[in-house]
């Protein structure tokens, strides 16, 4: 199926001569100063901080940077070839909260939930990539290599982890290279995106810098991943504030291929909407659905993968909110030809996430895949002939070896959680909601689903990776 254009020629173009003008004119204030220096003269202007991006040079950047990659999997059968007409589905990344499968109680995320989600992510067959919550259980200085380390002993399937310092960088990468035997095998199959977050509005600290930088000279997966909240951190008007997240994310861009020409990126969205009432960041407004389609198609007219949060929902429990919010959030991603589509099991706002979601998002995935591979139609989906021999016959279609080879190859969709069960045995078995279900499903998954362990020798090395980390960043 054709991706959704959500912006006509002219509005795309008006939006990309806009980011230009940004660029040009207002710049990126970059705290960096080797980078900065990095910058000077190659077509840019530094003034100060405030450097200036020329037409010339974000052209250059976009032309190096290439339009597909795959991020592999441990094992291959799980690699994600991020090509246009493919989306991958991605968990929730950061949340503090997580609501606790047992209790059903908000509580902390804990290390314990960063190997839940990701073994559960691993046995989910259409949730593709993982990104973990952020665990309170462990020193906020060596979070990101911890949450590395967890997921790569509890998943094969290809991670994401949003960093904001150069120095998590360094362990990252130490602790990627030693589990894929080494940092240029580890490039040449990379199972790890590192996600960087510029500030809005169109700020880039120091330690952020530093950390593309890092990913950069690495030559692995950067996502640049800038998240203007309407009305606060960016412009009220939808246009104005895609404008401003086109050039935060360009920005990073020409500092990645400046750095390093060729390094994949991804163009990742993360806009939201201020309620000006209670001045939170909302995530299920028709406006995120409606931005997040624009940037898809953004990323497309680029050439680069486009990452979008495609959960997104403001609910807190699994009620009828959340499903319509996170159903349209997700279909619009996927109409406008999203590569990735971040954020499943997110609830309220991506402050919480949950395993019953995960779950719910899983069926979700696999509802709007069966939508967008369209209707076949051909000599033999026509069933001209079909039709005769029903008509000619008994006027039944059930017998004949047309409906038999149809229902076998998958003409109709079969789900694995959604309830088909007539109202009479769904009485008998005690009206079980979706969320029962997806709880019993995460819980079955949970007690049974074991991921191959890395050998012992590569456990070993992990932990003095991470206690490296420890004795060097931890204030005690």
């Amino acid at each position: 199926m054709r991706p959704l254009d959500i912006l006509a020629g002219e509005e795309l173009e008006r939006i990309h001569q806009a980011t230009l003008d940004v660029l040009e004119h207002t710049g990126f204030l970059i705290q960096h100063a080797a980078t900065r220096d990095r910058l000077d003269g190659i077509g840019c202007t530094v003034r100060g901080d405030r450097v200036l991006m020329s037409a010339d040079l974000v052209a250059r950047a976009l032309e190096s940077a290439p339009s597909e990659f795959t991020l592999h999997g441990r094992k291959s059968e799980n690699d994600c070839p991020l090509v246009q007409g493919r989306s991958y589905a991605l968990s929730t990344s950061g949340s503090p909260f997580v609501i606790d499968v047992r209790t059903g109680e908000r509580r902390s995320a804990l290390v314990g939930d960063v190997a839940d989600f990701a073994r559960l992510v691993d046995a989910l067959p259409h949730s593709h990539m993982v990104s973990p919550p952020t665990p309170k259980d462990v020193e906020p200085e060596i979070v990101s290599p911890v949450r590395v380390a967890t997921m790569l002993r509890n998943t094969t399937k290809p991670m994401r982890v949003i960093v904001e310092s150069g120095v998590e960088v360094r362990y990252i990468l130490q602790v990627a290279a030693v589990a894929h035997g080494g940092l240029e095998a580890f490039r040449a199959r990379p199972q790890l995106q590192i996600s960087v977050s510029p500030l809005s509005p169109l700020t880039l600290s120091e330690e952020a810098t530093q950390a593309i930088v890092e990913t950069a000279e690495a030559g692995v997966p950067l996502g640049v991943v800038p998240a203007p909240m309407v009305g606060a951190t960016g412009p009220m008007s939808l246009a104005g504030c895609l404008v401003q997240q086109n050039a935060e994310v360009l920005g990073g861009i020409v500092i990645a291929q400046t750095v390093n020409p060729g390094t994949p990126v991804v163009y990742e969205s993360r806009l939201t909407i201020m309620d000006m009432r209670s001045g939170q960041s909302i995530w299920g407004n028709p406006e995120v659905a409606l931005t997040n389609a624009a940037a898809a198609q953004l990323a497309r007219y680029y050439g680069v993968p486009g990452s979008v949060t495609a959960f997104g929902t403001s609910a807190k429990g699994m009620d009828d909110q959340n499903g319509f919010e996170r159903a349209f959030n997700l279909l619009a991603a996927v109409m406008a030809g999203a590569s990735i589509l971040g954020a499943m099991g997110a609830g309220d706002n991506v402050l919480h996430t949950s395993v019953e979601l995960i779950v719910l998002d899983d069926e979700l995935v696999a509802w709007v895949d069966k939508l967008m591979r369209g209707m076949r139609v051909d000599d033999e989906s026509l069933a001209v002939t079909a039709i005769h021999e029903a008509v000619m016959g008994d006027g039944s279609f059930l017998a004949l070896r047309h409906t038999r080879d149809f229902l076998r190859g998958g003409e109709i969709w079969t789900p694995a959680l959604s309830d088909r069960l007539n109202y009479e045995v769904w009485d008998q078995e005690g009206r079980p909601t979706i969320q029962q279900r997806a709880r019993a499903k995460a819980l079955e998954l949970l007690a049974n689903h074991e991921v191959e362990p890395l050998p012992e020798d590569v456990d070993r090395e992990i932990d003095a990776v991470i206690d490296d980390a420890r004795a060097e960043l931890v204030v005690v």
